[in-house]
């Protein structure tokens, strides 16, 4: 081929196409920037939500599960209610081992104490501990004073007509009958402290005047801190015990009979 074909040939079907950018050219992308990233509010949001849902939950459990008041009672078998804040049943403990049935057959936990308490007195009654159709029930109140007075409260306004009842009030878990301390106090049935009688003013050791001597009649029974709390304080306000078998007698009575004593 002639280099005049090859010219007229590559005119007439060769073409150029030039690229023309200058619409795409930004003069900002060769301007110096910092990059910055968009905040996740979003995430933020869930993650303080979490540690609030956490911070409740945990409060909600130290106040529903954490004890802040202690109910004894004792017929012969003898329980521990521990109660929280809302007085519900957080934990059930057996004082002796006749109550260990008691702890295991009734569903108490998490029950209100009003409910939690028909439960027991019905359990008193199959297991056949009334005298002459009568259930005698010792309460022993562990708590503030604003709490014994709405556990009082609650005892009283349940008590069917067969259950006769004495409540006290003390530390009853930690009891020293020897430090001239404050260890119970009855309490009347609009649940204020009767301290009328002078019971339980620091008269916690029994004034044995004729006999051995408290410590030495003790240590030869088996008799719960609640109960001997009552035995003391019926034996200091009766003028008609006085010596070693009068206190002996009162330690071997059984509940009905202590609480004929106790209302007189």
């Amino acid at each position: 081929m002639k280099f005049k074909e090859f010219k007229t040939d590559l005119k007439a079907n060769a073409k150029f196409n030039i690229v023309n950018n200058s619409d795409d050219f930004n003069i900002r992308s060769y301007l110096p920037f910092e990059r910055k990233n968009q905040k996740n509010y979003f995430r933020y949001a869930l993650v303080s939500l979490a540690l609030l849902f956490l911070v409740g939950m945990g409060g909600f459990m130290y106040l529903n599960l954490n004890p802040v008041s202690y109910l004894e009672m004792e017929v012969n078998p003898g329980v521990e209610i521990q109660l929280n804040r809302f007085n519900r049943v957080v934990g059930v403990t057996a004082t002796d081992s006749n109550a260990n049935d008691i702890e295991a057959e009734l569903n108490l936990k998490y029950k209100r104490l009003d409910d939690a308490l028909v439960l027991i007195y019905d359990y008193y009654i199959d297991e056949g501990l009334t005298v002459e159709d009568n259930l005698y029930v010792l309460y022993g109140i562990d708590a503030s004073l604003s709490n014994r007075e709405t556990i009082n409260t609650v005892i009283n306004e349940n008590l069917p007509n067969n259950v006769k009842p004495i409540v006290l009030v003390g530390n009853f878990s930690d009891v020293n009958f020897s430090s001239g301390e404050e260890i119970a106090s009855p309490m009347t049935p609009d649940g204020s402290i009767d301290y009328n009688n002078d019971i339980g003013q620091g008269e916690q050791v029994p004034n044995i005047v004729e006999g051995r001597s408290y410590e030495e009649i003790i240590i030869d029974y088996d008799i719960s801190d609640l109960r001997l709390s009552l035995v003391i304080m019926l034996f200091n306000e009766m003028d008609d015990f006085t010596t070693e078998a009068d206190f002996i007698s009162l330690l071997e009575m059984n509940i009905s009979e202590l609480y004929e004593l106790y209302e007189k």
